[in-house]
């Protein structure tokens, strides 16, 4: 039963472990064809913890991507660009929120830790100034009589929010959380249940007169002399097994020496 009890709590701790482990998008933008190291860090550390690492080629579009899987809450992350065993670019980025996507952008013009902030930026103003546009062109249209098409809307095609996910990933722990701590609870009454159903132990009697208590202390310590002497018994009996094989090994062993000495007197005899 104890066991069970230790499965249970080990695959508990296991199980709220992996809801816990939160994935982290790493991009990388650099020169194309060249190898791309990532390492993965956690944060705040010294000496630094290396938790995880990536070695990619940029291929033709420079572009890279890994997903790093961890519990950790942030993350530092080191990207180092080398061809031909020469480093061109070895850069350390601190500080990132775990589950959110990470871009990093290594270029001559253009050294970033989220390139897509610049990207999100400027996509706004091309926005604003479309939208600005759009008005004019409907306003100046109407005030002509034509008829024109209707405005164009920017609109964000993110694939996720890593918000959302946070809080989809904590909401499954909790849930799970809660499973185990009942599933503990009902183990742990299932086992009180049990052990309440066994029978009490039977006690033993102990003779309340004072003589009767003193003939059974007599009869013990009598049992055990005799356990005692049949004990010592034993042991003469395997010293004399003991002395019986050495006896036969010596008496072997004289046997042999005395045919020895009979052969060589036979040969001095056949001498003569």
């Amino acid at each position: 039963m104890r066991r069970i009890i230790l499965i249970t709590l080990f695959v508990s701790f296991l199980a709220l472990s992996i809801v816990s482990a939160l994935d982290t998008e790493i991009h990388v933008k650099t020169i194309r064809e060249n190898k791309v190291s990532i390492f993965v860090y956690k944060s705040g550390i010294v000496p630094p913890l290396l938790l995880n690492s990536y070695h990619i080629n940029s291929g033709p579009t420079g572009e890279v991507s890994k997903i790093y899987t961890g519990t950790e809450e942030t993350l530092d992350v080191k990207v180092q660009v080398s061809k031909d065993g020469k480093t061109i670019y070895l850069e350390r980025f601190d500080v990132y929120t775990a589950g959110k996507p990470i871009y990093i952008q290594l270029l001559s013009e253009n050294i970033s830790r989220d390139y897509m902030a610049g990207a999100s930026a400027a996509s706004s103003v091309t926005a604003t100034n479309t939208s600005s546009n759009s008005s004019a062109n409907t306003s100046e249209s109407s005030s002509t009589g034509s008829t024109a098409a209707p405005p164009v809307t920017a609109t964000n095609t993110s694939s996720k929010n890593p918000t959302t996910a946070l809080a989809s990933m904590q909401i499954k722990y909790y849930i799970l959380e809660a499973v185990v701590i009942a599933l503990i609870i009902l183990l742990i009454i299932k086992l009180r249940s049990q052990n309440s159903s066994q029978p009490a132990p039977k006690k033993i009697k102990l003779p309340e007169d004072k003589d009767s208590l003193k003939n059974a202390l007599f009869q013990s310590q009598k049992k055990i002399r005799e356990l005692e002497s049949q004990l010592n018994s034993i042991k003469n009996h395997e010293k004399i097994k003991s002395m019986e094989v050495q006896l036969q090994a010596e008496k072997r062993e004289m046997e042999r020496k005395l045919e020895d000495k009979r052969k060589e007197l036979e040969r001095m005899k056949r001498g003569y």
